[in-house]
């Protein structure tokens, strides 16, 4: 028995993908270092929520050649 648990025992992950950060602040216009990226909660298979400084987005279609991102306004 793990002393931390097992909530990442035998996982496989099926795919991967690099976000370019820099672009997706410089789109929403956030300027200077990146901080303050928070994932917050899959929404799906390919989807998921974030916020960067308090703000909400949702990004979808990791499965596909282009990510969308939008902002959530609650």
């Amino acid at each position: 028995m793990s002393r931390f648990g097992d909530e990442g025992c035998c996982i496989k992950i099926n795919s991967s993908k690099l976000l370019d950060l820099e672009k997706i602040y410089r789109s929403f216009g956030f300027m200077g270092e990146i901080t303050s990226f928070k994932f917050s909660k899959w929404t799906s298979p390919t989807s998921f929520e974030f916020y960067i400084h308090e703000r909400k987005f949702l990004l979808i279609g990791l499965d596909e050649k282009q990510i969308k991102i939008t902002e959530r306004t609650s």
